[in-house]
């Protein structure tokens, strides 16, 4: 109710805080699709970006569904938006396993994790991850024969 009094008021800021806050309560509660229902709001009414933590949360529910297009889609998204943050060292991470084993598009993958090894977040513990991934995307890339 508090969205459609900040919208109705012309407060944009404010809906978008009182959207944002109702995805992450739907997220908490498990409710993905009603999650999504509020995100797709949320976006159609010209919001930006969530804040990255549970915008990694719907990530995770879209590619339960398989839907792989739009979990690729919304880490790439959601890497752009929070460039400094963990978040989207995962999202990168993601987007690339995703393109790679699902999508069957290793150099959509090659770059991904490749972003993913400039990233200026740490990610020592996702070293092996990166350099496997990278191997992974090229060896699939040779095998591919020119056009």
């Amino acid at each position: 109710m508090l969205q459609q009094v900040q919208w109705r008021r012309n407060d944009t800021a404010g809906y978008f805080r009182a959207t944002s806050q109702l995805i992450q309560t739907y997220l908490k509660a498990h409710h993905g699709e009603a999650a999504w229902s509020a995100y797709e709001e949320f976006c159609n009414a010209g919001g930006k970006s969530l804040p990255a933590a549970p915008w990694l949360e719907l990530i995770r529910h879209a590619e339960s569904l398989r839907d792989f297009e739009r979990a690729v889609s919304e880490c790439d998204q959601l890497a752009k938006a929070h460039p400094q943050e963990r978040p989207s060292l995962l999202a990168l991470l993601t987007a690339g396993r995703i393109s790679l084993k699902n999508l069957n598009r290793p150099e959509d993958a090659l770059r991904y994790y490749r972003a993913a090894d400039a990233s200026p977040v740490p990610h020592l513990d996702w070293e092996a991850n990166i350099k496997s991934g990278i191997a992974d995307a090229g060896r699939l890339l040779a095998s591919v024969p020119a056009k």
